[in-house]
């Protein structure tokens, strides 16, 4: 919430549920570190302040339900390495 309202949206935080979560998602490094640099290209133009903060983010902090490992970015990915590969 706390981001969503700093982002400037708005919404009935008394609809939102807290919850306790019992599973984790195991998430590798390398794909939490291509997520942010998709989501820097995606916000280069439209929000360069938000770009801005984003660059100064060398290391990003997966959300609580995220435990992750050690481990390359995924392979449904469309990296420059699998592109050669796709159909």
């Amino acid at each position: 919430m706390r981001c969503g309202t700093r982002l400037g949206y708005r919404f009935e935080a008394v609809r939102i549920i807290p919850s306790n979560w019992e599973v984790m998602i195991r998430e590798t490094t390398d794909q939490l570190l291509y997520e942010r640099d998709h989501h820097l290209k995606k916000t280069a133009l439209p929000r360069p302040a938000h770009h801005v903060t984003l660059l100064a983010t060398t290391e990003p902090t997966p959300h609580p339900l995220f435990t992750l490992v050690g481990g390359v970015v995924q392979t449904w990915e469309r990296t420059g390495s699998n592109l050669a590969n796709a159909t």
